[in-house]
């Protein structure tokens, strides 16, 4: 960070350029390289020694001039120094309001602001309106601390505030001593920022506790990281003062449970990514990365790798850290975190560089209690998609890329959830890289919940990427595993007016079998249907009934769809089902259909469920009563979550009950609940239902 600035005003300008520049500003050699940047971006001069004094490698009590004030607004992005001073720094005559305004201005309207504020509101009034002095608001890096502080202090003028951020912790320290009590409310934000070690960060809170003793009147709020707070938390909880504190965890011995009034840091669930990347961080990377092409995990954990690891300070350090683990663990193959003794000669040689990955959660330490009431202390990634990351890293570079070797390798290798979560990484790699042997997964021996899990991990990308759609897509359809392992498993209802349905044409191009054609055929009738389209409906159904059996085995829900597409044809032309069409349904579902061992059923009946389909669409209930009633005895876990069954049985239920004349039951649902894959499905049934247009 900047070193010895006197100037707000400049600091700040400073750490615009530095911004700008994406590579921290660490060594007097990084001086000279913005300095070049400089040059070339806007075609003027400033020397590597100016930017060295500025940034405190160099001891000087000179001031820039105005040339180099404007340089330096002009690359980050103003037309001059006074368009950059009248931006953040509007006149004030009151010090204290100048900096609260230059916070306000600093951090209003960040993209990192991603928390539920009016919770956050609502707890900062009760501990403020509490006899509670002092709390801390606590969070990773990122989580959205500064911007919720600045949108509370601005939504709340009336209190006379005082905020300590970016400054030193010697300021900070000298500020606590020497405090006048002239305002309400004390916020010291990003403690960690200003400081080296531990040792500073207690002495912050020792002195912040001996100021609320002394000023029973003020208000104290610290903003911290999890794992600092669970390092200092013992020193208030030891000191008789926790009394003065309002609710704050001090007894928490894991970084990752550590609490405060901090409901507000919750995330909104606005977007779809894998659990193990939904924190602050991670989502603000994906929104960021989101204009420039396909957002997943990879691309997700490497750019932000790329910005908390690989582009700060100490990048040798830390990668120290990961070897140790990486080989603890032989790469994966053994429980996934080791003891504190195993690291303890780095955590002691590189305290900053320690410090930085604890702080942004990148490596956790957490306690347990042993038999003899002493604490021992572990440590492994925050999250186990960093490990993921490393080891498939590592083997991209022992296989030069993705590809059969690679994917050999990590299937004769690991085992469990690991294979399958570096199998999934390993295919969210390929296809950032649009690389069409990812089609080349389906090729190696799986069990069928692997399969499913790499079919689904691979969709919800494909779905959503056009470019995917174009490129890689087709691999699929030209392989026969890739038909018969992640076509025919990934039913994408939704996409069957676009994409998906064009993949469903191309595809009856490259089968023969009797169950291969009549999927494809019935996904596209059911198009047909709902669209409408008479001429479709006659050519998909027709080429149904030129099916005959013979004795070729169908699965139970693909013969579902056969028999779902004949009783809406026949139901459209004729206004009923036809005499053999209903005795063979009524034969198959006394058969009790059964999904073979190696399947992963897409309905618990698959069979039933689509029967039922085709008489809510129709409004003809010849099978719909014993269907249900047999439905009485399924479990819940049983259901599908992905197909929404217990939603789909209760839109079925009640549209049979109205067609006994009962009275009408208006459902309610909440379309965020439902699989995104099935919203327009359902949404369009319980408009039906309701008899909305």
């Amino acid at each position: 960070m900047v070193k010895s600035l006197k100037s707000e005003k400049l600091k700040l300008l400073l750490e615009k350029v530095v911004d700008v520049y994406s590579y921290k500003i660490v060594h007097s050699k990084d001086c000279d390289n913005l300095a070049d940047a400089i040059t070339a971006e806007c075609g003027e001069s400033i020397s590597g020694s100016t930017m060295k004094r500025l940034f405190g490698f160099i001891n000087s009590k000179s001031v820039p001039n105005n040339f180099n004030l404007n340089l330096l607004a002009r690359y980050a992005g103003y037309s001059d120094f006074k368009a950059f001073e009248a931006a953040f720094f509007p006149a004030q005559t009151n010090f204290d309001n100048e900096t609260i305004k230059s916070f306000i201005a600093l951090n209003h309207n960040s993209k990192n602001g991603i928390c539920d504020y009016e919770v956050g509101w609502n707890r900062m009034d009760d501990f403020l309106a509490s006899d509670k002095q002092a709390t801390a608001i606590i969070g990773e890096e990122g989580s959205g601390k500064s911007s919720f502080i600045a949108s509370y202090l601005e939504r709340n003028s009336k209190y006379n505030s005082e905020i300590l951020f970016k400054t030193s912790i010697k300021a900070i320290l000298e500020n606590l001593k020497n405090y006048k009590a002239n305002h309400q409310l004390l916020i010291i934000d990003d403690l960690e920022e200003s400081v080296y070690n531990f040792k500073e960060i207690r002495q912050c809170i020792i002195a912040v506790n001996k100021l609320i003793s002394l000023h029973k009147d003020l208000k104290v709020i610290l903003s911290i990281s999890p794992y600092s707070w669970v390092k200092i938390a013992e020193i208030i909880s030891n000191s008789n003062q926790e009394y003065q504190w309002y609710k704050v965890n001090f007894n928490a011995t894991n970084s990752l449970t550590s609490s405060n009034i901090s409901s507000f840091l919750k995330l909104k669930s606005t977007i779809e990514l894998p659990l193990s990347l939904r924190t602050p961080l991670m989502v603000e990377m994906s929104r960021s990365l989101s204009a420039k092409g396909i957002v997943n995990e990879w691309t997700i954990v490497n750019a932000f790798l790329d910005q908390k690891v690989w582009k700060t300070a100490h990048a040798f350090e830390k990668q120290q850290f990961f070897n140790v683990i990486l080989n603890q663990t032989q790469y994966g193959k053994t429980d996934i975190r080791i003891e504190r003794s195993q690291m303890e000669h780095l955590i002691v040689k590189y305290k900053k560089a320690h410090l930085d990955l604890v702080t942004v959660n990148i490596l956790s330490e957490h306690k347990e209690l042993n038999k003899y009431g002493v604490f021992k202390s572990y440590y492994q990634f925050g999250k186990s998609i960093f490990l993921t990351y490393f080891l498939l890293s590592f083997l991209l570079e022992k296989h030069k890329g993705f590809n059969e070797q690679l994917l050999q390798e990590i299937v004769d290798t690991y085992e469990g959830e690991m294979k399958l979560d570096l199998l999934k990484l390993a295919s969210s790699f390929a296809l950032t890289t649009f690389d069409s042997n990812v089609s080349k997964i389906f090729d190696f021996n799986f069990i069928e919940y692997e399969r499913q899990s790499l079919m689904i991990h691979l969709a919800y990308q494909i779905r959503g990427n056009k470019e995917l759609q174009e490129k890689v897509l087709p691999s699929f359809i030209d392989s026969n595993n890739g038909r018969k392992y992640f076509i025919e498993r990934w039913i994408d209802e939704e996409n069957l007016n676009g994409f998906y349905g064009e993949v469903i044409k191309k595809y009856l191009t490259k089968v023969d079998s009797h169950q291969d054609l009549i999927f494809g055929n019935a996904l596209l009738y059911y198009n047909a249907f709902l669209n409408k389209n008479e001429s479709d409906c006659k050519r998909y159904s027709q080429a149904i009934y030129s099916l005959k059996n013979k004795g070729q085995k169908i699965h139970p829900y693909v013969l579902g769809r056969k028999y779902m597409t004949l009783l809406l044809e026949e139901n459209r032309i004729n206004g009923n089902y036809s005499e053999n069409t209903r005795a063979e349904v009524n034969d198959y579902l006394l058969s009790n259909l059964k999904e073979g061992d190696d399947d992963l059923p897409v309905h618990f009946s698959g069979f039933e469920f689509n029967i039922l389909h085709a008489e809510f669409l129709t409004g003809n209930y010849l099978f719909t009563e014993n269907i249900l009633k047999n439905f009485k005895s399924i479990e819940p876990f049983q259901l599908h979550e992905k197909d929404c069954d217990l939603l789909l049985i209760e839109i079925f239920e009640e549209a049979f009950k109205r067609s006994q004349g009962e009275i009408h039951k208006e459902l309610n649902y909440n379309i965020e609940d439902i699989h995104s894959w099935h919203k327009t499905t359902v949404k369009n049934y319980i408009d039906k239902l309701n008899q909305k247009k």
